[in-house]
């Protein structure tokens, strides 16, 4: 008997299944859904106060669990948006539980939206469009009205749950109705599920947003408590989200849910091996007000965050970010006590950044140390790849002239110009205020330590001032001012700098030029010009400019065709360099130089002359003065033609005869035969200092008595 009890269950349980599915069978081919439409629309518009178009007609498929289709499907929105309807879709399918509608409920155990167009929004009060308000005016006109032509159910009407929602393709939008901001995303497909009404929505969502693909899985506040207008306390979230190697993880709660504010965050995204955090609070999470957020990143090497900042970045070692990040983020925001490192050098202080009208920007910034060597040799290193892809900048045509020019431009000469053509980006001076002030405690830049660096900048409605900046060197303090105002047509620049020992060889690197010499420069300038380019600045320019240099190192080869031309050329090398010394005063582009010194082991010259920053020309005349067997020689020469390939030719005073011999023979030289001291005069010319008077030294005995000279020549 036991043994056939197993046999007897089993023929029981498959009767019954024949029985169920044969009832399922004909109650599905009883059951009209487009019957049940009114009840559909009046269930959705009981629950939610929203409106349910089903324009295409309702079928059925059969199965254990029976689905209904729809096509062409609507929701409202509320009065007040952007658009009619929330949601408009290509279709939809509900799964439906039949046991359920015996007794008035419709139990949807799953529904499918299929490509839909979902707006999130809020409306200019910051109210949002996916709180939905029970019609409870409509469910009490229903109990008092007739029935017909909605079935007889509860006195409530129909009620509506649903278990789980899926979606296939579409995009769901927010739109920001403060700002008229609008982000898509595109759909691949999301899952939004619940083990019942009062446990948390899984969201689990595959989607592209700008072209990047990433996955999302989220959990949140119960179906129950959403469908409500306000909730009893905070909706939780716990979200990952991931995209490429970026992972970022959330865990935070929205306190005053019918709002959208009070949302409270915990961050964290680990991005190749960076990582970012944040936590803090925000006020207003549709309007991204009253932020009080934690921010840090740390990134061994900043390049790994180039997907992220949508551009290439240096790859700068041991970048690391810590701040507080406060205010409105659309309009008016605040970073303090943040600090920034990277590459040997620091930055630390409190920036507030202001969007309403002129963007503005106040920051007070300190440094501990900036290697701006390091720096630039990061920024040199971002990847050529990469940077390939970035559209290279058209040729910019010649701007035209400052309207108090009479030279047009000279066109371009080969090898480019020395001024650039191309405008400078005075528009970013207009759009932006800005009141700056950096103070570095060392700068390291071409080799050379510089310290108690600090500069104030102010820029209002396109005025940029710069006064002072200034930096401590060896040699002394440089100081110096800037000005520029963008709101001109023209816009007038005037610089001055006083600077007593720059280190020359880390100009040169700066200019990326080989370092021809080494020593520290004077510089003394109060320029002005004015202009869109460089070019017309310098076509304009006029005040004075002084460059003295006492001592130092010079590579003879920085005087090229010169030494061909004194038959010199296979003397080169480093050389000492005793002074260098130019003094320049220009006036409408055109600078008269006067004194021009050069004194060194190997070569001693004096010049004078022009130069015509309106077409980059100079004309020069230069007084070489050196040894040849022991016999001290001048040969003038004219320097002439384009700044950058200038012509170097023998004057015609000296080829003569005559003056070839009276060259050779030191025909400059005082009576006598008393050298002249060209360092001292011109290096206090150079400096805007009085010229000291200038004597001759008496000749030493036997000195440049011609006998010698001829013996001298002809060894």
């Amino acid at each position: 008997m036991t043994s056939r009890r197993p046999l007897r269950i089993a023929t029981i349980a498959a009767v019954a299944v024949i029985v169920i599915a044969a009832g399922v069978a004909i109650a599905a081919a009883l059951f009209d859904p487009n019957a049940y439409k009114p009840e559909i629309v009046q269930a959705v518009r009981l629950s939610t106060g929203r409106d349910l178009t089903l324009n295409g007609p309702l079928r059925l498929k059969l199965s254990l669990w029976p689905t209904i289709r729809a096509s062409d499907v609507g929701f409202s929105n509320p009065p007040g948006f952007s658009r009619p309807q929330m949601a408009s879709l290509q279709g939809m399918e509900a799964e439906l539980s039949l046991l359920p509608l015996l007794s008035g409920r419709i139990d949807i155990v799953r529904l499918v939206l299929i490509h839909p167009d979902i707006v999130l929004e809020t409306n200019a009060a910051g109210r949002a469009n996916w709180l939905m308000t029970p019609d409870t005016t409509q469910a009490a006109t229903h109990a008092r009205a007739a029935p017909a032509p909605v079935r007889e159910t509860d006195a409530s009407g129909p009620r509506l749950t649903i278990g789980s929602i899926g979606i296939q393709g579409g995009t769901i939008a927010y739109r920001d109705g403060r700002t008229g901001r609008i982000a898509t995303v595109a759909l691949t497909k999301l899952d939004a599920t619940a083990a019942s009404p009062d446990a948390p929505i899984h969201i689990a969502m595959e989607a592209a947003y700008d072209g990047t693909a990433f996955d999302l899985t989220a959990d949140t506040i119960n179906l129950t408590e959403f469908a409500k207008s306000a909730a009893t306390g905070p909706w939780p979230l716990k979200a990952v989200l991931t995209a490429g190697g970026a992972t970022l993880r959330a865990d935070g709660s929205l306190g005053r849910p019918a709002d959208g504010k009070g949302y409270s965050l915990t961050l964290a995204a680990v991005i190749a091996d960076a990582t970012l955090s944040a936590k803090g609070t925000i006020q207003d999470i549709g309007a991204l007000k009253g932020a009080d957020i934690a921010i840090g990143v740390d990134a061994p090497n900043l390049a790994t965050l180039s997907p992220l900042a949508g551009r290439p970045l240096p790859p700068i070692a041991q970048a690391a970010f810590r701040g507080m990040l406060t205010g409105d983020l659309l309009s008016s925001f605040a970073v303090h006590d943040f600090s920034l490192t990277g590459a040997g050098s620091d930055l630390a202080g409190d920036a507030t950044f202001a969007r309403a009208g002129r963007r503005t920007v106040t920051a007070t910034l300190t440094s501990k140390r900036i290697d701006l060597d390091a720096l630039l040799a990061a920024i040199g290193q971002t990847p050529a790849a990469t940077l390939a892809a970035t559209p290279a900048a058209a040729p910019a045509a010649a701007p035209p002239a400052p309207a108090n020019s009479t030279h047009p431009p000279s066109p371009a000469k080969a090898g480019g110009d020395l001024f650039p053509r191309q405008p400078l980006p005075w528009a970013l001076l207009r759009a932006t205020n800005a009141d700056v002030t950096l103070t570095i405690a060392d700068l390291h830049a071409g080799g050379a330590e510089y310290t108690a660096a600090d500069a104030r900048t102010e820029l209002r409605d396109g005025r940029l001032n710069v006064a002072p900046f200034a930096v401590s060197l060896p040699g002394g303090r440089v100081t110096g001012t800037l000005s520029a105002d963008a709101a001109q047509p023209a816009p007038p620049v005037h610089l001055t700098l006083h600077a007593p020992g720059l280190a020359l060889k880390a100009l040169l690197a700066a200019a990326r030029e080989p370092a021809y010499a080494d020593g520290n420069l004077e510089v003394y300038a109060d320029l002005t010009g004015a202009g869109q380019s460089p070019h017309d600045i310098a076509a304009s320019l006029g005040g004075s400019l002084g460059l003295a240099m006492a001592g130092g190192t010079i590579d003879t080869s920085l005087f090229g065709t010169l030494m061909t031309a004194l038959n010199l050329a296979g003397k080169s090398g480093q050389g000492e360099l005793k002074c260098f010394a130019l003094r320049m005063q220009a006036r409408d582009g055109i600078g008269t130089i006067r004194p021009l010194a050069l004194g060194s082991a190997l070569l001693t010259m004096t010049g004078s002359g022009t130069v015509d920053l309106r077409d980059e020309t100079l004309s020069m005349a230069l007084e070489p003065q050196g040894r040849v067997a022991g016999t001290g020689f001048t040969i003038p020469l004219t320097v002439s033609g384009p700044i950058r390939q200038p012509a170097i030719r023998i004057s015609r005073d000296a080829t003569t005869p005559l003056g070839i011999v009276a060259g050779l023979l030191g025909g400059d030289k005082p009576p006598g035969g008393a050298s002249t001291d060209i360092c001292t005069p011109a290096l206090a010319a150079a400096r805007g200092q009085t010229v000291p008077a200038q004597g001759a030294a008496p000749a030493a005995p036997g000195t440049n008595r011609p006998e010698d000279i001829l013996k001298n020549l002809f060894r």
